[in-house]
């Protein structure tokens, strides 16, 4: 009689324990077919071996003319279990391949190190740049809004972000001139600016149509409108003597309204801001200033031309929304597209549309929302919205390019 292999043996045994073939795959970790083959090989191994089997049909077998002998275990010599003994050969089979695969990049990597090595260092000059020559001509934009004179913010009420009185407003109005001066002519060297463009967005005055603003405003809204008037028409005077033209088109907000809820007819000349914007063209014209457009709207856009691009100027309260994941992108752009189509079919068209109102500075290429001269108030606190500086927004247009530059001017 041929003699069983250790894992024949166990296969025997674990047989001989009435489990089947199925449970022996599973213990053994081999497939049900290997334990089949296992069972054929023990029958035909088995000439006078006692097997055990109640009946040979058992194994599969067609052959079932033996009538089996009284059941004996085989002994089995090694004591390594032949799940363990799979397992292993396994696991050295699989780092074996893993070794031979670290050793094939090793190599790889030593030979890419050693071209790396030979290579020589290559003389290179640099680049020849051509047309490099100051004053390029551009033209300068700097946008003033949502200025809200003589609202008065608490410093201790908007979580120690921000303050805001008269006091700071007219150091923030002097500083926006300061910047827009410095960043035009000092920052931008490499540029010519001949012209600058100074919409008034809207929302100069703090305004009473909340009562709460009504009882903490710094002033009378008339005294408001008289102080201001003085102070934006110097702030134009100077920009003025630095810059070769200035055009200023001005939108009214939503702040400086007269009526407790916004109007369709008389909408800008029922507005302060429209007042205020009238003062500072005749403060202006009394200075003898020749070189200022005002373009004061009835209505709630400006539409004008700068080289070949379109601008369009509203204040921005005509989105509404901005509470879900999309923040205020998503009414924005829905305005944009309103605008857009509106304007197309009077066969009117703007390439960018900007706007004031959102207290947000941000610049998404054809749209640029400006930030707030106050800054951060006690409304945003209480809403948890996030903190931004007071800052206004400012750009270049170039010929044929379009805008070409924007940042915000920090006025805090």
């Amino acid at each position: 009689m041929k003699k069983l292999t250790e894992k024949q043996k166990v296969v025997h045994n674990m047989k001989l324990d009435g489990l089947s073939g199925r449970e022996i795959s599973r213990q053994l970790g081999i497939c049900e077919t290997s334990v089949r083959r296992h069972l054929e090989a023990i029958k035909a191994k088995s000439q006078g071996l006692e097997l055990g089997y109640d009946d040979p049909q058992e194994l599969g077998f067609q052959d079932a003319g033996v009538n089996p002998l009284p059941p004996r275990r085989v002994e089995i010599q090694e004591t390594i279990e032949v799940e363990v003994e799979h397992n292993l050969k396994t696991t050295n089979k699989s780092l074996k391949a893993e070794t031979e695969e670290l050793k094939k990049q090793l190599a790889e990597a030593r030979n890419s190190l050693s071209i790396a090595e030979k290579i020589q260092p290559q003389k290179v000059k640099p680049l020849k740049i051509k047309g490099r020559k100051k004053g390029h001509v551009v033209t300068a934009g700097a946008f003033l809004s949502d200025t809200h004179f003589d609202e008065v913010i608490n410093l201790s009420q908007s979580g120690g972000v921000n303050e805001y009185n008269r006091e700071i407003a007219e150091k923030r109005l002097e500083k926006f001139a300061e910047k827009v001066i410095i960043t035009s002519f000092d920052l931008m060297k490499g540029f010519s600016i001949e012209h600058l463009d100074l919409p008034f967005g809207g929302d100069i005055v703090s305004g009473n149509i909340h009562e709460e603003l009504a009882n903490s405003n710094e002033a009378e809204i008339m005294d408001t409108v008289i102080h201001w008037s003085g102070k934006l028409g110097q702030v134009v005077i100077t920009l003025a003597k630095e810059f070769p033209s200035i055009y200023i088109p001005c939108v009214v907000g939503n702040h400086g309204r007269n009526s407790r809820k916004p109007r369709h007819k008389g909408r800008a000349r029922d507005n302060f801001d429209w007042l205020i914007y009238r003062q500072v063209l005749k403060t202006v014209e009394a200075a003898g200033v020749k070189n200022v457009t005002f373009d004061i709207s009835d209505s709630t856009d400006v539409l004008w031309q700068r080289y070949d691009k379109g601008w369009c100027l509203t204040h921005g309260d005509q989105a509404s929304g901005g509470q879900g994941w999309g923040g205020i992108f998503s009414p924005i752009m829905r305005l944009q597209d309103k605008k857009s189509r509106s304007y197309a079919a009077r066969g009117q068209f703007f390439d960018y549309l900007i706007m004031g109102h959102w207290h947000q500075f941000f610049d998404c290429g054809s749209v640029l929302v400006n930030g707030a001269l106050k800054g951060f108030d006690e409304f945003a606190h209480n809403l948890n919205f996030t903190p931004q500086p007071p800052q206004q927004a400012f750009w270049l247009t170039a010929p044929e390019k379009g805008k070409i530059v924007s940042c915000p001017l920090f006025v805090g």
